[in-house]
């Protein structure tokens, strides 16, 4: 697979000594949309870099049980800035992160022939917010009107496919209307401890999760239907994944919660996730019970959706024909490849190892699915029909099968 972000030299982001934002746009229609603009900032690092780079991060060298094989797990390279990590480089974060954020919405406005004018809706999927209201800022630093509706998703990896299904709920008054969809991910501020934490002592974490972003413009009922629609949490009791994040917990036995601020027309969707117990931003606690929440879990909602086809749509035979496109999140290919094995055993072979398409970035939670989605736009012709697939720490899950009209 050609590491389509190299084909060009990256943009430099006037934030201290220049950051690095290495992107790529994809052009969409004025109609109905599906272009937008994806990428990565920060140091790119290649796998056989990688164990310095976090050496140097941790102050000590990486034990040789400690380096994962990451080429199997379908990564090839990432982008990051664990190496802004001084006070001073934490609000280089920040500012690196505003602006790479501002320029993917403009991006993905301009890449469609829209005008910022015409934006009805801006959507962002991120796993812990630089502020509670940035999605507000982002929208007015774009240009888009302050009465366009704001929405932002806390559901970790899962975010942007729960801001999917929000936008795609009739509901919500969105059919017909513009809105900019996306997953913006700076999880190297999480492993630093730029969300007031201690940085992370996770090895795992540290070589797994990195920097991504990716906002794409829809209209809903014109680039795309749903058919069949699933949105479920089933908590992680286990603790198997523990992330730090800077929004309020939803209460009172709750699994995700909504807030609503009429002054800014902004709309929080909040998932519980669990928190680390040693005050640092991320803890991979149980790699037994990760499977278990990111590949049995997930295969069961994607069965579901799947038998749901067949009984409303009458498909038979394999299911790997009723797709011509499938958007997931890349946690990493080893759970992509167990799901399939999940459903394969359950006698609905699909391979969702095939549409594996983002082997650049890492594990980078919400914006992986909208990079994945990006890449596959020009599958997405009228009369196609695909699948996108989320699911996150804390037991998050969002699968949804649509059609193009």
């Amino acid at each position: 697979m050609i590491d389509r972000l190299q084909q060009a030299p990256p943009e430099i982001l006037p934030v201290g000594e220049g950051v690095p934002f290495y992107s790529e746009k994809v052009p969409g229609d004025v109609e109905r949309g599906l272009g937008g603009m994806y990428g990565g900032w920060g140091r790119r690092v290649p796998n056989e870099n990688l164990p310095s780079y976090v050496a140097d991060f941790l102050g000590r060298s990486l034990d040789p049980n400690e380096i994962l094989e990451l080429e199997s797990k379908g990564f090839k390279s990432r982008y990051s800035t664990l190496h802004l990590r001084s006070d001073d480089q934490k609000l280089e974060q920040a500012l690196a992160e505003t602006l790479v954020g501002m320029k993917s919405v403009e991006g993905a406005i301009w890449e469609n022939g829209w005008d910022s004018s015409e934006i009805d809706a801006v959507v962002i999927g991120m796993s812990s917010p630089l502020d509670p209201d940035f999605t507000v800022d982002l929208a007015n630093l774009s240009g888009i009107s302050p009465y366009a509706k704001k929405v932002t998703v806390h559901t970790a990896c899962d975010s942007s496919m729960r801001g999917l299904n929000w936008v795609l709920d009739p509901k919500n008054g969105l059919y017909g209307k513009k809105v900019i969809l996306g997953g913006l991910e700076n999880l190297s501020r999480s492993l630093t401890g730029g969300d007031g934490t201690r940085p992370t002592k996770d090895t795992q974490a540290l070589q797994l999760f990195a920097n991504a972003v990716g906002f794409i413009g829809i209209v809903p009922g014109v680039s795309i239907q749903p058919i069949a629609v699933r949105s479920e949490t089933k908590y992680d009791e286990k603790a198997a994944l523990q992330v730090a994040v800077n929004y309020p917990m939803p209460t009172q036995g709750e699994n995700v919660a909504e807030k609503y601020d009429s002054s800014k027309n902004h709309l929080t969707i909040s998932g519980r996730i669990p928190k680390p117990g040693d005050g640092t931003g991320v803890v991979m606690a149980n790699n037994k019970e990760m499977l278990k929440l990111f590949g049995i879990n997930t295969a069961e909602i994607v069965k579901q959706i799947l038998i749901e086809m067949q009984e409303n749509l009458g498909l038979q035979g394999d299911p790997n024909a009723w797709f011509q496109w499938v958007v997931m999140h890349h946690a990493n290919l080893k759970i992509i490849e167990f799901q399939s094995k999940k459903l394969g055993n359950d006698n609905y072979p699909l391979d969702l190892a095939a549409y594996w398409v983002v082997n650049e970035f890492g594990n980078v939670s919400a914006a992986s699915p909208m990079i994945s989605w990006l890449r596959q736009s020009q599958n997405m012709v009228s009369g196609t029909r695909g699948l996108f697939i989320g699911y996150g720490a804390g037991g998050h899950y969002d699968v949804i099968a649509a059609e193009v009209p």
